[in-house]
């Protein structure tokens, strides 16, 4: 269920919540009947109300096809899903993106790295999607970096983890010199 659906469930279930206390001052007679009447009377033949009852309506229909059918896209944030001879495995998010971000630092010429990841589970695989952004050091060329980088990936996930369908986006944030501290003598 997305924001607009819980503002408007919120809204809808506020709106309920002032109709039910309604109902009990009615009841409980706090408010003579004589006046409710004449103002339900005077509601109940403006357009105003007809408009009212009609967005009301829909925000219903709005609610309850937001309840029974799902908006999802088939992507999942908790991890990856292989397929192994003997059962299932799940490797998590946090294990994925630990990884790939250890690997990235480790390449000369990468002095930062930001990683995120999603997943899309089909039925007979799951696809990772991973979003690298990078700060490098001018020495090198930021192609073959971003080359290199996208094969070791590749290799290191798909040896060491099976996952074989996986798409790398590479962003360079930024390119700055590695600064050397001077020596103090």
């Amino acid at each position: 269920m997305g924001f607009v659906s819980r503002f408007l469930l919120f809204i809808y279930t506020l709106f309920f919540a002032l109709m039910a206390l309604g109902i009990i001052v009615l009841t409980t007679g706090l408010v003579p009947s004589g006046e409710i009447f004449s103002v339900v009377s005077y509601w109940l033949g403006r357009m105003e109300t007809v408009a009212i009852a009609a967005v009301i309506f829909l925000i219903s229909i709005e609610l309850m096809a937001s309840g029974c059918f799902s908006k999802s896209d088939g992507s999942a944030k908790g991890g990856a899903l292989v397929h192994g001879e003997k059962g299932d495995v799940s490797i998590s998010s946090a294990a994925i993106l630990e990884t790939v971000e250890r690997l990235a630092r480790s390449m000369s010429g990468v002095y930062t790295v930001k990683a995120r990841a999603r997943f899309r589970h089909g039925k007979e695989s799951c696809k990772v999607l991973l979003h690298l952004d990078l700060g490098i050091a001018p020495q090198g060329n930021a192609v073959q970096i971003a080359n290199q980088l996208q094969n070791d990936i590749k290799e290191y996930l798909s040896s060491y983890m099976g996952i074989d369908d996986l798409e790398i986006g590479i962003n360079i944030d930024g390119i700055r010199q590695i600064e050397r501290k001077k020596r103090v003598v």
